[in-house]
C-alpha cells in the first residue's frame, strides 16, 4: 500500500510549476482579450440544450477562461457561478457581462484553485 501512495505521490506535479500556470494564463489574457474566441465552444452549445431540456437554472463553471461560454450560458437565462485561478481571466468575464448588458446577478466570479478545498 505504502507504494502505491509513494508511486502516486511522485506523479503530482510540482506546486511550482501549478503555480507558473497562472501567470501563463495572466500573461496570454492580457494579450489577447478573446484568446480562445469569442463565440461559444461546440460543447457549450450542446450543453445548453441539456441543460435547458434538465430544466438548470445555475450552472458551475470551473476554468471559465475568459468568460465566451460563460456569456453564452448567462445570455441564454442560466445563472453562472465561474471559478477559476487566473484572476485576470475573471476581470475580463465581468467586464465583458457589463459590456453585454448582463444583469449583474447573472454571472459570479470566484478566484479558487481547484487544489484547495472550496
Amino acid at each position: 500500500m505504502a507504494e502505491s501512495r509513494d508511486a502516486a505521490a511522485s506523479t503530482r506535479p510540482d506546486p511550482s510549476t501549478l503555480d507558473g500556470q497562472r501567470d501563463h494564463w495572466a500573461a496570454t489574457f492580457a494579450r489577447r482579450s478573446d484568446f480562445l474566441g469569442a463565440e461559444p465552444s461546440e460543447p457549450a452549445v450542446r450543453a445548453l440544450e441539456r441543460f435547458h431540456a434538465a430544466g438548470a437554472a445555475e450552472l458551475l463553471e470551473l476554468g471559465p477562461g475568459q468568460g465566451r461560454d460563460t456569456l453564452f450560458f448567462a445570455a441564454a437565462g442560466l445563472r453562472v457561478t465561474a471559478l477559476d485561478y487566473a484572476g485576470a481571466g475573471l476581470v475580463s468575464i465581468r467586464d465583458k457581462a457589463t459590456e453585454a448588458g448582463l444583469p449583474p446577478d447573472r454571472i459570479r466570479t470566484h478566484e479558487g484553485d481547484v487544489r484547495r478545498a472550496l
